[in-house]
């Protein structure tokens, strides 16, 4: 059995300033990487049939990478594509993903709707779940910060 996730946020910042802070590397080094002392690399060639690698280093040396192609780009309302997660000591695992930005209460908001697929157990499922919450809440802090 296949499993999958989904979930959603609204956030108080318009729809284009959240796609851009969700797709430039400049902005991704900086909130995406989800804990204190840990540094992100980020590049990113936002296009349908670009790619995009996230790597983080912990203090410790340790590194894990992010990866994977944009299938579709629809700037600023959505983007999907595969994404193969390696985490040091655990076998890689790749999903398909889909982004969707919502512009709401006349375009002062965004509504965040995340979709993925192609955990192999619900364990790997809740750990990305809980892996993209921590990034939301990282995403919104990021905003009030700039």
């Amino acid at each position: 059995m296949v499993h999958s996730l989904a979930l959603s946020r609204e956030i108080y910042v318009p729809r284009e300033l959240v796609f851009d802070v969700l797709t430039r590397a400049e902005h991704l080094e900086i909130w995406y990487a989800e804990i204190p002392g840990r540094t992100c690399d980020a590049s990113v060639d936002l296009r349908t049939g670009g790619s995009f690698r996230l790597t983080w280093s912990e203090p410790d040396g340790a590194q894990a990478q992010e990866s994977g192609t944009y299938e579709h780009v629809r700037v600023p309302e959505e983007y999907a594509g595969t994404r193969r997660l390696d985490l040091s000591g655990a076998a890689p695992l790749q999903t398909a993903f889909v982004v969707r930005l919502a512009a709401t209460e006349g375009g002062s908001a965004t509504r965040i709707e995340i979709s993925e697929q192609g955990f192999p157990d619900a364990q790997q499922r809740d750990s990305a779940q809980a892996r993209w919450q921590a990034r939301l809440d990282r995403l919104e802090s990021y905003f009030s910060a700039i």
